[in-house]
C-alpha cells in the first residue's frame, strides 16, 4: 500500500506504524500538533469517540484539529468533516453595475 500511495504522489511522506492505535495516537501530548485526523469508518460509536478525542486536543489558540471519518461501499460513500469548534467561513460579495448589464 505504502508504495501505491508514494508513487501516486512522490512529494508527500507517507508512514506507517501497524503497532500504534489512533486511540494512543490521540492521547499523546504531541497530538496537538496533528493538522487533521482522518479515519476510515468501522463504526459509528467509534467515529463518535475519536472525534470526541479529538476535540479535546486544543492548541494555544483554542483549535482542535479537523476530523475526517469517511467510508465507501461500491459507488456509494460517506463522509463526515467536523472542522472544530472556531472554524469560520465567509464570503464576500461585491456590488453589480446593473447599467453595465
Amino acid at each position: 500500500m505504502k508504495k501505491k500511495l508514494t508513487k501516486m504522489n512522490p512529494f508527500v511522506k507517507i508512514e506507517f506504524d501497524d503497532e500504534t492505535t489512533i486511540e494512543s495516537e490521540l492521547t499523546n501530548p504531541d497530538a496537538v500538533q496533528l493538522s487533521a485526523v482522518v479515519y476510515g469508518i468501522t463504526s459509528w460509536t467509534e467515529a463518535s469517540k475519536l472525534n470526541s478525542m479529538t476535540r479535546q486536543l486544543k492548541r494555544k489558540n483554542g483549535a482542535s484539529p479537523a476530523f475526517y471519518c469517511l467510508n465507501s461501499s461500491g459507488l456509494f460513500g460517506f463522509c463526515f468533516a467536523d472542522l472544530g469548534p472556531i472554524f469560520s467561513f465567509g464570503e464576500k460579495s461585491r456590488d453589480i453595475d446593473s447599467k453595465a448589464i
